[in-house]
């Protein structure tokens, strides 16, 4: 098991490289409250993590909760998946897993 904030830095963005990311395997749960819809868990072979880094990314600074960067906003990410070539919003609340290991 693994927290949110040491996947991101050990397998979704790369080091040194803060406009990069790399392809990762994610499953993670659909939910809907407005449309009363969700449950299906869903996994993207080829997921990359999509949109643009923030300032202090591409300047090279280290946020110093870095929790606080991924609570911003709705706390949902952009993720595109190379092999269906689709785009998916994903809450970061409802990720299961990132390249098999379980998040907690």
């Amino acid at each position: 098991m693994i927290k949110l904030r040491d996947a991101f830095r050990l397998h979704i963005r790369q080091p040194g490289r803060p406009n990069e990311y790399r392809v990762v395997r994610l499953v993670f749960c659909t939910c809907d409250r407005n449309r009363g819809t969700g449950g299906d868990r869903i996994t993207l072979k080829g997921a990359r993590l999509s949109g643009r880094p923030t300032e202090r990314e591409l300047k090279g600074e280290q946020n110093e909760d870095p929790e606080k960067n991924y609570r911003k906003g709705n706390g949902s990410l952009n993720f595109y998946d190379e092999h269906t070539q689709r785009h998916y919003r994903v809450h970061i609340d409802l990720i299961e897993s990132v390249n098999d290991l379980e998040i907690l």
